[in-house]
């Protein structure tokens, strides 16, 4: 516009002997007439050019602005994870729970809805694994307490017939004794009836034994099992450390997705303020960098409400603009979308 100025004031002095007669106020009248002004808009020109300018500048420093306050937040919430990624789950949840309703919109904007559905999966397989693990350790501690009475009750028989079998030897032994006694003597009925008594406290005493050893057995057995059931219970808990690992990693992963989503807007920004774009092609790279993120390459399943609450548009048609010409920048190949500044 200040070209075509110059360009009339150079055919002003060009033609002044043409329209010596006139004054100037008509000159300048008969010159704007050509094109289209009049002589108050031609001169109010650059004033309102100097002011779009200025709108400009103050709107891509307040971009700027905003996206250093979004890159702020995002390192200060990855430090945050990475602070509370030792298997503290459930402080992260409350953490998370707690956090501003922007933190929460632009986490939901930035990261996929797969990665939101792989979180709660982890959640609800920790929840269940650790219900488990409870359940098994509450059966465990039932079956070692009833495998502690069997096995008092086994080694209180064992003595029990330990002590029977001594008393049983004692009597051979006194058997014997007396047959001893009256070794060189004739046998006589009594000796016989000893030697029968003690025969048979011989039997009565394998018995006792055979008895005990089973018990011995049935008390290793009981051990045998204590000890698998505690392998169990080892396991499970193994289990759960792992699971809460596993969330914990997911956790800092998301984070940093957020925190290079975050960077990569900002990157953005820098480079519609140095190409200088006017609003609504940076609303449409605004657009197609949520698809990319949110969408990959399938336009349609970024929600239209996403895009009015991003960018601060109150009609879904005006957002089903934006939608449809993002899907037209960023279809092409990805060198040519990141030379557009729409990346």
């Amino acid at each position: 516009m200040m070209e075509q100025c110059a360009q009339w004031a150079l055919e002003s002095g060009q033609e002044a002997g043409v329209w010596g007669g006139l004054d100037e106020d008509d000159r300048r009248r008969m010159k704007m007439a050509a094109y289209g002004y009049t002589v108050s808009e031609a001169l109010a020109m650059p004033e309102q050019q100097e002011r779009e300018a200025e709108k400009r500048a103050e709107e891509a420093e307040r971009r700027h602005l905003d996206a250093e306050t979004r890159r702020e937040l995002a390192q200060k919430q990855a430090e945050a994870d990475r602070l509370e990624a030792d298997g503290q789950l459930e402080a992260v949840r409350a953490r998370v729970e707690g956090e501003t309703g922007q933190a929460r919109a632009h986490a939901r904007a930035q990261v996929s809805a797969a990665e939101r559905a792989a979180e709660w999966e982890e959640a609800a397989l920790e929840t269940a694994v650790i219900a488990e693990a409870r359940a098994r350790e509450a059966e465990a501690e039932r079956k070692e307490a009833q495998e502690r009475e069997a096995k008092a009750a086994a080694d209180l028989e064992a003595a029990e017939l330990e002590r029977q079998a001594a008393e049983k030897r004692k009597e051979i032994a006194e058997a014997d004794r007396v047959a001893a006694v009256e070794g060189q003597a004739v046998e006589t009925r009594t000796i016989a009836e000893a030697r029968r008594a003690a025969a048979e406290a011989n039997r009565v005493a394998a018995e006792t034994e055979r008895a005990a050893s089973e018990k011995r057995r049935t008390a290793a057995e009981l051990d045998a099992n204590k000890a698998e059931e505690e392998a169990r219970k080892e396991a499970a808990l193994a289990n759960v450390l792992l699971a809460r690992k596993a969330a914990a990693e997911a956790e800092m992963a998301a984070a940093e997705v957020r925190l290079a989503a975050a960077e990569i807007e900002r990157r953005a920004v820098e480079a519609e303020d140095a190409a200088k774009l006017r609003p609504r092609e940076r609303a449409v790279r605004k657009v197609a960098r949520m698809i990319l993120t949110a969408a990959g390459d399938e336009a349609d399943r970024l929600p239209l409400a996403d895009i009015q609450r991003e960018l601060e548009v109150l009609s879904p048609g005006t957002a089903s603009e934006y939608r449809t010409e993002a899907a037209t920048v960023h279809t092409g190949p990805r060198d040519v979308v990141v030379a557009s500044g729409a990346w």
